[in-house]
């Protein structure tokens, strides 16, 4: 059966397919722009751009079918795009993903190409020679760094291996923090005790993390007071624009 990926609204609670046609798709991350990239835990197809109704390999009866960027890859699972201050330039953008098979962190840098991406294999974040080191998912922390949730298992097939083999390794695990050399971590902040204008500055932060902190704060507070802050906010902005542009905003 062909994996859809679903959507789900948190304020009125309905769940819809977002898109269909991956194998196992196992990573979602957004960028900057709010754009939906993809990995695909048995689809072999690298980083994919994902949007609301596109298809993939195997949706049935879809005449136009999108493809990964990256044709004959292995199977990836875990997705994060990495920016922030204390990481260098550099690191900014890229995308990070997990070779569980191959013990493996791989990196990703996107580019502009015509109306889309085109997606760059870039050297390995973390290559391991311990079979045991099974990276599956990533974050980026508040303090700035990159976090990496490690499986720690020698066995990871659903059934090839008995399930009773007593290698299956059940009590351990492990989380990666990995830093930058000589640059400092980003300060850690309290978004709960930030104001709703606070909260707003931080949607433009270089920190995605601070982004989406902001954003899930702003999501819980007063709907009516997020609104008369918004556009208090936004009026702001009408200096830094010529009387004619003010105009075309308006529109």
């Amino acid at each position: 059966m062909a994996a859809a990926s679903g959507g789900f609204c948190p304020a009125r609670s309905p769940l819809d397919i977002f898109a269909r046609g991956w194998v196992n798709p196992w990573g979602h991350a957004f960028d900057p722009h709010g754009r939906s990239l993809v990995t695909d835990g048995a689809g072999g197809e690298g980083i994919y751009y994902g949007f609301p109704g596109a298809a993939y390999q195997t949706a049935v009866g879809t005449p136009r079918i999108l493809h990964g960027m990256n044709p004959g890859s292995p199977k990836y699972c875990g997705l994060e795009m990495i920016d922030g201050p204390h990481l260098p330039d550099d690191a900014q953008g890229t995308l990070i993903t997990h070779d569980f098979r191959a013990n493996r962190v791989c990196r990703f840098r996107l580019s502009e190409a015509g109306s889309g991406f085109a997606s760059e294999k870039l050297p390995d974040l973390i290559h391991s020679s311990r079979v045991t080191f099974r990276p599956i998912d990533v974050k980026m922390g508040p303090d700035g760094a990159i976090y990496v949730a490690d499986w720690y298992n020698p066995i990871i097939q659903h059934g090839e291996v008995d399930f009773r083999d007593p290698r299956r390794d059940r009590e351990h695990g492990r989380i990666w923090r990995i830093t930058a050399k000589d640059r400092p971590l980003t300060e850690r902040i309290d978004f709960t005790s930030l104001s709703n204008e606070e909260l707003l500055e931080h949607l433009s932060a270089d920190s995605g993390y601070a982004r989406d902190m902001a954003r899930r704060v702003l999501w819980s507070r007063n709907p009516l007071e997020v609104h008369e802050a918004r556009a208090r906010w936004v009026a702001g902005f009408a200096g830094a624009f010529s009387s004619p542009d003010v105009d075309r905003l308006k529109l």
